[in-house]
């Protein structure tokens, strides 16, 4: 009987934990959000560049102390990106919720930075669009002007 009394409490303590909610970053509408299960490099835009469907954004970056990972297009207008090691937070921090707080936090800090870095340097964007799925924030997708993904590798401190 005791074994059923445990199992019941780490039942209901992961229904109350659940999901812990990380809201968007500021100043992104959420009605502008992409929502999906399944990830992929081509869609809805094409990343050819550090992409893989299995991981996502491949190259690693930091700015000042905010590590994220980006991908980006071929002419470097469209940029996505995440907070870093998106599968080893979730199994390392948040491996008794429903969902990836931890990389969802990681992915709102990383596109504060690349967000700061554009605004330093006058780089306009034109489009931001958060990439929700399963209740996380997976990443964002930046529209910009051709080639700032270029400048964001020469400028950002690769890891």
């Amino acid at each position: 009987m005791q074994h059923i009394e445990s199992f019941l409490t780490i039942a209901l303590a992961l229904t109350l934990a659940g999901c812990v909610h990380v809201p968007i970053a500021d100043g992104i509408d959420e009605n502008d959000a992409i929502k999906t299960l399944n990830f992929r490099c081509d869609q809805p835009f094409e990343l050819t560049r550090d992409c893989s469907s299995h991981t996502f954004a491949l190259r690693e970056l930091r700015i000042g102390d905010t590590r994220f990972n980006v991908a980006g297009s071929e002419n470097g207008d469209v940029i996505f990106v995440q907070g870093p090691d998106p599968f080893v937070g979730c199994l390392t921090k948040d491996f008794l919720l429903l969902n990836c707080p931890s990389h969802s936090r990681g992915s709102n800090a990383g596109y504060e930075a690349l967000r700061a870095l554009l605004a330093e340097n006058e780089l306009e964007i034109f489009e931001t669009r958060p990439l929700l799925s399963a209740g996380n924030i997976v990443g964002y997708y930046l529209k910009a002007p051709t080639g700032t993904y270029d400048f964001v590798l020469n400028a950002a401190d690769g890891d």
